[in-house]
Order: C-alpha cells, then sequence, then structure tokens
C-alpha cells in the first residue's frame, strides 16, 4: 500500500504541475493575436466637390458593428511554415474602416457628407458603398515578417436621383519588414487603404462634378 501511495501522490503532484501551466500555454496562444489599426488622415487632395454627398453603407454589416467591446478578424498570422500562430484583429469593423477614409477624403474635397441607411429618392448625389472586403495577414519567420494587405470596393455613383455608373476597385500591397517592427501590420493596412482612395476619389469627383 506505501508504494501505491507514493505513486498516487507523485501523480496528484505531477497533474497539479501540469494544471498551473494550462493557463499560461492559453495565454501564450491569446498573446500572438495582433490588433492593427488605421490612423487614416486625408492624402489625395482631392477638390472640387460641391455641396451635400448622401452615401450609404449598403454592404453587408454585422449587427455586432460599432460596439467597442468586439473585435474583428481581418487576417491570420502565420508561422514560416505555414502554420497558423494567431488572428490580426481590429477594433473597427472592416467595412466602417474603409468607409471612414472614403468619408474623410470626400469631406476634405469640399463636399457635406451625410450618412444615411439608404440613399434617399431622388437623390442629387449620392454614393453607394455595396461591397468592402478587407483582409491583413502576417506571415513570421525567424528574423523578418512580411504583411500583406488586400481590398476590393464596390460603389455605386447615383445623380440626378439615378444610377450614373459602377465602380470596382481591388487593391493589395506587401511590406516586409523586421520581426521586431510592431507597426508592420498598421503600414500595410494603410498603404492598402490609401492605394485604393487614391484611384477611387478622381474617379468619383469626376462622376459627379464633369
Amino acid at each position: 500500500m506505501g508504494r501505491y501511495t507514493v505513486q498516487l501522490g507523485m501523480l496528484k503532484r505531477f497533474l497539479g504541475i501540469v494544471a498551473l501551466f494550462i493557463p499560461v500555454a492559453l495565454a501564450g496562444c491569446a498573446a500572438a493575436d495582433k490588433n492593427v489599426r488605421l490612423d487614416y488622415q486625408p492624402t489625395v487632395n482631392a477638390v472640387g466637390g460641391k455641396g451635400e454627398l448622401y452615401v450609404a453603407i449598403t454592404a453587408e454589416k454585422s449587427p455586432l458593428a460599432g460596439r467597442s467591446d468586439v473585435e474583428w478578424v481581418l487576417g491570420e498570422v502565420k508561422d514560416s511554415d505555414g502554420k497558423r500562430t494567431g488572428k490580426v484583429l481590429s477594433a473597427m469593423a472592416p467595412k466602417d474602416l474603409v468607409a471612414d477614409a472614403f468619408i474623410q477624403e470626400l469631406k476634405a474635397a469640399g463636399y457635406k457628407v451625410s450618412v444615411v441607411p439608404a440613399l434617399p429618392a431622388n437623390v442629387a448625389k449620392g454614393l453607394d458603398f455595396t461591397g468592402i472586403t478587407l483582409t491583413v495577414d502576417e506571415v513570421e519567420g525567424l528574423a523578418m515578417a512580411q504583411a500583406k494587405g488586400a481590398l476590393r470596393v464596390k460603389v455605386s455613383v447615383w445623380k440626378g436621383g439615378a444610377k450614373l455608373k459602377q465602380l470596382d476597385y481591388e487593391e493589395a500591397s506587401s511590406i516586409s519588414a523586421l520581426r521586431a517592427d510592431s507597426k508592420v501590420l498598421d503600414k500595410t493596412l494603410h498603404e492598402t487603404v490609401v492605394s485604393c482612395t487614391r484611384r477611387a476619389i478622381p474617379d468619383i469627383l469626376q462622376a459627379l462634378e464633369y
């Protein structure tokens, strides 16, 4: 009985040690998730926008959009072998994040922008974002990391109560940096969105004003 009592005691100690390490291991997995943010400022320097512009975002949105206690998954973090080690998270829904960048540019161009659930009938000038898809991923090597961003935006332009044209943009960017660079995801996200607004905003102004 003595030998079995000793073995049972050792087993209990071992299980106790394992139990202590489980939360640590789980915390380590959670720590692999990375947050990304877009500190967007107008960069297109477009001019010529006149009057009121109604903007609707009818692209499918989650009912959780707008909540401050929700994090949105934009992509994955993987190691050099392709194994997923974490998620790329945003505090802002991707559709709202991209639409906000466009709205900033349109205001800077001279428009008085009103965001509405749907474009009103006989709208004089309006934009309807019917599709916004955004992903940001990162692959980590021993010393270097590569982040990739991809964005697709579909927006219809309305003038005088009629749909004038449908615009469709696809952009991608990639940045390599030292793995210690904590801003590589932010830089990639910013470059991806900026490359889209620089193409789209002049097209939108051309359609609405000329």
